[in-house]
């Protein structure tokens, strides 16, 4: 039987030392298209976005810093504040705040209450991308820093985090991603890898190699926040 990970050993035994971290040096440039996966995101649709105007009376100001702490109060009083933010696609919040819609484009914008990221709706929509590819076959995780995290696994596993482990429930992958904060050189694919799915160290999303096959159903995966990159 072919080993399922060679191509990713062979990755790693090859790779120079001290390698830039850029995406080429990462994951293999065996993969037609790339593409990185954003968190989704929501909004509280009644906060006021704009900025005030620089003429603004000393009433309009008080009246706004009165209005905006309310809010503040609301979020720290809610017993579950994801549900005050409605979930919106990064289109329509580049469109609310009147900015550019870009890859980046939450790193240069203005921090605000209103604004969250929503960690379980995210989860759910890439659990619907793996189940919609993944046509039923058996998963493979590779975990290049696997001794990082001695117990990054779901508490009823005993056993330590392995370098390589098969995946039957997509929950377990889940799992190790929220213990692991999403921190791991992680690797997620089928056994003829038409895709997978990597996240490195101090990287704040997920990212996609794949066939442009896969890459077509991307579309019908609804909710999913993603932008074509770089193999570089």
């Amino acid at each position: 039987m072919n080993d399922p990970y060679e191509w990713l050993t062979d990755f790693f035994s090859n790779k120079r030392a001290g390698s830039r971290l850029s995406l080429e040096f990462m994951i293999p440039k065996v993969f037609e298209r790339y593409f990185l996966f954003h968190v989704n995101y929501g909004i509280i649709d009644a906060y006021p976005f704009d900025n005030l105007p620089e003429e603004a009376s000393e009433q309009e100001q008080e009246n706004r810093y009165k209005l905006e702490q309310s809010y503040v109060l609301l979020l720290r009083n809610s017993r579950n504040p994801d549900s005050l933010f409605k979930p919106v696609s990064l289109k329509e919040l580049a469109v609310r705040l009147k900015t550019e819609y870009f890859v980046d484009m939450i790193d240069h914008i203005k921090y605000s209450l209103g604004i969250s990221p929503l960690w379980d709706r995210t989860i759910e929509n890439l659990k619907k991308f793996i189940e919609h590819t993944r046509k039923q076959e058996r998963l493979y995780l590779y975990i290049a820093d696997y001794y990082r995290y001695p117990k990054a696994w779901p508490d009823k596993r005993d056993e330590e985090t392995k370098e390589r482990t098969e995946i039957d429930d997509i929950q377990e992958y889940i799992k190790f991603q929220e213990k692991s904060g999403m921190d791991a050189c992680s690797y997620l694919f089928g056994k003829e890898h038409p895709w997978c799915l990597t996240t490195f160290e101090d990287f704040p999303h997920f990212i996609l190699g794949c066939d442009n096959e896969t890459a077509a159903q991307l579309a019908s995966v609804d909710g999913l926040e993603y932008f074509e990159i770089s193999g570089e």
